[in-house]
């Protein structure tokens, strides 16, 4: 089966897709406090590590830029 390849990216769009992780990321624990708030501790907890791996994808498209 041959393997598909990504397109390679402009500076602009890895700087549009750090701002989209970093917007879903700052939902997510924004929600996740929330969601402790009302008393869902796992959920909670579960939001906010989710968050987390949002945030690492944005500082992993710095790297890119870096390269």
């Amino acid at each position: 089966m041959p393997v598909s390849t990504l397109p390679d990216l402009t500076p602009e769009q890895v700087v549009r897709l750090q701002d989209a992780h970093l917007e879903n990321a700052n939902t997510l624990l924004t929600t996740a406090l929330t969601i402790l708030d009302e008393g869902y501790v796992a959920l909670a907890r579960s939001l906010a590590i989710l968050g987390l791996a949002e945030s690492g994808k944005a500082q992993s498209g710095l790297s890119v830029l870096l390269i």
